[in-house]
């Protein structure tokens, strides 16, 4: 463990502790932006055809109703989660979280 030490991971990590409320919700508001693509070609097949005022009323309570509870519960799961994690294995759940939605973003092609 003497590479922790000398790469200072855990003063890293001591300082991100403090921070756990801006990383998760750093993390919650990625995840929806990831997952909102296969969800909104979800909601295009299954309001395709509907009135447009009806369609737009339904886009419209989805995008402020629920990609902000989405975001909000996710948040305050992630922030519980983070906050009981010790300093090193916060730092490797922090950037391994961020190189998978990278990853899955790539992976996905719904970001341009």
């Amino acid at each position: 463990m003497d590479w922790i030490h000398s790469l200072q991971i855990d003063r890293l990590g001591a300082f991100a502790q403090g921070h756990v409320r801006e990383i998760s919700y750093a993390m919650a508001t990625s995840f929806v932006v990831v997952v909102s693509g296969p969800v909104n070609g979800f909601f295009a097949r299954l309001a395709g055809k509907w009135h447009f005022l009806l369609r737009t009323l339904f886009y419209v309570v989805v995008f402020t109703v629920g990609y902000a509870s989405l975001a909000y519960w996710s948040e305050r799961i992630l922030r519980q989660f983070l906050a009981d994690q010790k300093p090193v294995p916060l730092i490797v759940l922090t950037a391994g979280a961020f190189l998978g939605f990278g990853i899955w973003t790539g992976q996905r092609k719904n970001m341009k």
